[in-house]
């Protein structure tokens, strides 16, 4: 992987603040939830992605279900849309069908066709978030039971 590929690259505001997608697939059933939680950098000596995903969202079981997954990237224009992948479940209807975003799968992994920028993950590790270890109270505040569990990928293909 070429580090180059994503010099411009900015967690704190493609994640924080832009959102994501991401996307998973696991045999017939897709699926794609935004994210404003997560990480990426380098661990292991490899460039990584890591995100939180709830096990009550519908792309928890995909993720489970699937080594691959996608971390992509819009312009201010796909906000909206963003904001309701983010609101509605895929288990409650088709938000391809409803939102109508262009998509397809290529390798196992979920592209869409108006990101400026996708990460394509291999999953390396997880891990279930534990409150007794929160050093500040305030934390436990944005649960109410539901803690996430962190994936963490390896980067093994940028799409631009």
């Amino acid at each position: 992987m070429n580090y180059t590929d994503i010099k411009d690259f900015n967690p704190f505001i493609k994640i924080g603040s832009d959102w994501a997608l991401l996307g998973a697939v696991m045999g017939e059933r897709k699926n794609a939830m935004t994210v404003s939680w997560g990480e990426a950098g380098v661990l292991w000596n490899k460039p990584i992605f890591t995100v939180y995903v709830r096990p009550t969202r519908y792309t928890y079981h995909l993720i489970e279900g699937s080594d691959i997954a996608t971390l992509s990237f819009f312009d201010e224009s796909m906000k909206k849309t963003l904001s309701y992948f983010g609101r509605v479940s895929g288990k409650d209807e088709d938000k391809f069908a409803y939102s109508k975003i262009e998509h397809h799968i290529e390798d196992g992994a979920l592209m869409f066709d108006r990101a400026n920028l996708t990460l394509v993950g291999r999953k390396l590790y997880y891990s279930d978030i534990d409150p007794r270890h929160f050093k500040d109270e305030a934390i436990d505040l944005n649960y109410s039971g539901d803690y996430h569990r962190a994936y963490t990928y390896e980067i093994i293909k940028v799409c631009r």
